[in-house]
């Protein structure tokens, strides 16, 4: 059973970012993650449509920025103007190893929500992190590789 976006992106720390292997420049594994990253539409809570937006700056060859969002929409395919965006900033946070690769930890701010996930690239596309087991410091200790995000 699919969680809905916004029940996930309010519910679970965000997944750290991944996707080459250990041993690799911190420049190169900071731009893979670079860019504006989307995820399929899929039904809302509520009725209509939902869409997660991930939008990565690199700030220097080891720190990472930018801005999460949940896209709601009245229609049922994510279509026309959105009726409501839940904003988050992403602050990167460190990284660390994951099956397949290097994940970057991360937390998302809003107002007085503070949550952490953990991203990773492979194969051009996103992952984030499963919303629970966490580990010790309150980061996913999975990756959800069922839900990924292409560029945009």
């Amino acid at each position: 059973m699919k969680q809905p976006l916004r029940a996930m992106a309010l519910s679970i720390a965000l997944t750290s970012l991944g996707g080459c292997g250990g041993g690799e420049s911190g420049a190169f594994l900071f731009n893979a993650f670079v860019g504006f990253w989307v995820n399929s539409c899929e039904a809302g809570t509520l009725g209509g449509s939902e869409q997660v937006n991930i939008r990565l700056t690199e700030l220097s060859e080891t720190s990472l920025s930018g801005s999460f969002s949940v896209d709601t929409y009245s229609s049922d395919d994510c279509s026309g103007t959105p009726t409501s965006t839940v904003q988050f900033s992403v602050r990167q946070d460190g990284t660390r190893p994951v099956t397949g690769g290097t994940a970057i930890e991360v937390t998302l701010s809003s107002g007085t929500e503070i949550l952490k996930d953990l991203l990773f690239v492979q194969d051009n596309q996103l992952f984030r992190g499963i919303p629970g087991p966490f580990d010790a410091d309150g980061y996913p200790s999975l990756i959800d590789f069922a839900h990924p995000f292409r560029l945009n």
